[in-house]
């Protein structure tokens, strides 16, 4: 087969099982091939999932070998009945299934040395189309195979590789370790590794981020940039070539500088940051500390900056209360006035002293003082030692229910942010 470099390869995973195909497990294999396709160079361009069905199987299968020069499948490699990745290989190709007496001897003796009884069914996990090349499953007892078939359309001699694995995590890691990485370092030529940096952001939606590096997102361009939202965090993710991480970074510079430019005080981390995390770095950096009562928000900013607090130094309190109407029996203790903005100062500065943390911060969220419309919610948000005045933040209702208390509590801890930035 003729060496191609990374940069002409284009892969394909397919995940069996009608236990994907109905929801009931989570199909991680296809991300896991996928990261690791990428850091040998390899663009992964399609996956595909397909049920228990002979042919639908070799209907995917058909497809894929149409389209991809390497294409990985994972599943279907057991003893039972709706286990039909092989037989659909076979009748895909035309290679007739021949038994591996040495893979037969290694499933014979898992089952001795596990003291179980190996049916007769499992003969069938030791049986591969004629010509391909086993993969050894040290493990298990569904070893893999590899094999060549001739791509659509091309050239005499091009050809599609395809790799099955088993579906078992543990036992696909391994064999792709000790083998599936040293079959496509052997056919293809790796010179360069796709690499991956992604910049967050916070505060306006996917189509306001993009408005301002309008010409970053195009689909033709060498850094790819791609835009996705989670929760209300938006996400810039750049992908490029390149011979080492080092070199990524430099292709990439000029990309970075111009996003910096656009989205300015949006972004507040890269690479899996979370604004908690931001957050407790700022108050690590300036050994300060923070006391937090959360009203109609289920303590969440506190949970998260709990978490994100390791050597939990920084957060000291963080105290709960059900919502505005509870608060209104701590008010005489307090000696706290009716007025939402001034109830919150004086709480947040209230539990700074009580907890001895350089600030203190109060949010309540609830419906608008004056009304609004039916659904509309806001928050005050006090921050003693930081902010003189409250910050309000009203919140029309249109987004999902389902992220609220989220934006909320993002919005909250982008607020800190950007007051301990200045």
């Amino acid at each position: 087969m003729p060496r191609s470099t990374s940069q002409t390869i284009q892969a394909e995973i397919l995940a069996i099982g009608d236990e994907l195909t109905s929801g009931q497990r989570l199909d991680t294999n296809t991300q896991w091939i996928s990261g690791h396709l990428n850091e040998l160079g390899i663009n992964v361009a399609f996956h595909t999932t397909v049920g228990d069905d002979m042919n639908r199987m070799v209907s995917a299968f058909a497809i894929a070998v149409s389209r991809s020069n390497v294409v990985i499948c994972t599943g279907g490699l057991g003893p039972t009945a709706d286990d039909l990745t092989r037989q659909a290989i076979s009748q895909l190709t035309g290679c007739v299934l021949v038994l591996d007496e040495e893979s037969l001897r290694h499933i014979r003796d898992l089952f001795k040395r596990r003291k179980r009884v190996m049916m007769d069914s499992n003969r069938i996990q030791a049986h591969f189309p004629k010509g391909a090349e086993v993969i050894a499953n040290r493990h298990g007892t569904a070893p893999g195979f590899a094999i060549r078939l001739p791509l659509a359309n091309s050239s005499p001699g091009d050809s599609c590789l395809m790799i099955v694995l088993p579906g078992v995590p543990a036992e696909l890691h391994e064999m792709w370790a000790e083998c599936v990485e040293p079959i496509l370092k052997r056919d293809f030529q790796f010179q360069e590794t796709i690499f991956h940096h992604t910049i967050h952001c916070f505060g306006k939606g996917e189509s306001e981020i993009e408005s301002l590096i309008p010409d970053l997102i195009a689909r033709n361009r060498e850094p790819l940039v791609g835009i996705t939202a989670s929760m209300g965090t938006i996400s810039l993710r750049i992908q490029a070539r390149a011979s080492s991480r080092q070199a990524f970074l430099t292709k990439i510079g000029s990309t970075l500088q111009q996003i910096n430019h656009g989205i300015g005080e949006l972004q507040f981390g890269e690479n899996g940051q979370t604004l908690q995390d931001i957050v407790i770095e700022s108050l690590a950096k300036m050994n300060w500390t923070i006391a937090i009562v959360d009203i109609g928000n289920h303590g969440l900013v506190g949970n998260w900056l709990s978490a994100a607090d390791l050597s939990k130094q920084i957060l000291l309190g963080a105290v709960t209360v059900p919502s505005e109407s509870k608060l209104a029996t701590w008010m005489p203790t307090f000696g706290i006035s009716s007025d939402r903005e001034t109830s919150l100062k004086v709480l947040a500065a209230q539990f700074a002293t009580q907890f001895n943390a350089t600030i203190g911060v109060a949010y309540l969220v609830g419906f608008p003082s004056d009304g609004g419309n039916p659904g509309d919610f806001e928050i005050v948000l006090a921050m003693h030692g930081l902010d003189p005045e409250p910050r309000i933040e009203r919140f029309v209702s249109g987004g999902h229910p389902s992220i609220r208390e989220d934006r909320i509590a993002k919005w909250i801890l982008n607020q800190l942010r950007l007051v301990l930035r200045h």
